[in-house]
């Protein structure tokens, strides 16, 4: 019972928030929305990637290449990036774990894309006033 009633009254203070922020004419609070972008190529030479929520806790190289998650291609990473709210940040990312030791068995085609490629989705994804940093040339 406790806990229900700590539920409701959270829930109450949350929408007591929003409706005096839309009175005032100011933003309501929002959360950060941050991301992790990893990225590698398939044999064929096509680009595949995971676009992750970001959690406190690292990454498993089976939810990275879970097919569940993976988008093959620019075109599913933009249709990806177009469910993700305004204002995200989208972190890229090469490596599991995030560190600068060895990488994880299995995750070592991990790499960041071309040069290109990171201009396409940073021209995308500004253009939908979403951030993304990190990423480099070098792997």
């Amino acid at each position: 019972m406790p806990k229900t009633i700590l539920k409701f009254i959270s829930v109450f203070f949350l929408l007591a928030l929003t409706v005096q922020a839309q009175q005032s004419g100011r933003q309501a609070p929002t959360t950060t929305h941050i991301y992790e972008l990893y990225s590698w190529q398939d044999p064929k030479g096509s680009w595949n990637f995971s676009l992750l929520p970001n959690t406190s806790s690292e990454k498993s190289v089976e939810l990275v290449f879970s097919k569940k998650v993976v988008c093959h291609g620019l075109d599913q990473l933009k249709a990806k990036i177009n469910l993700l709210p305004e204002g995200s940040t989208i972190a890229l990312l090469n490596r599991l774990p995030t560190g600068t030791g060895p990488k994880a068995k299995g995750s070592e085609s991990l790499t960041y894309p071309p040069p290109d490629v990171v201009g396409e989705i940073r021209r995308y994804t500004a253009a939908r006033k979403i951030e993304v940093v990190g990423g480099s040339e070098a792997n």
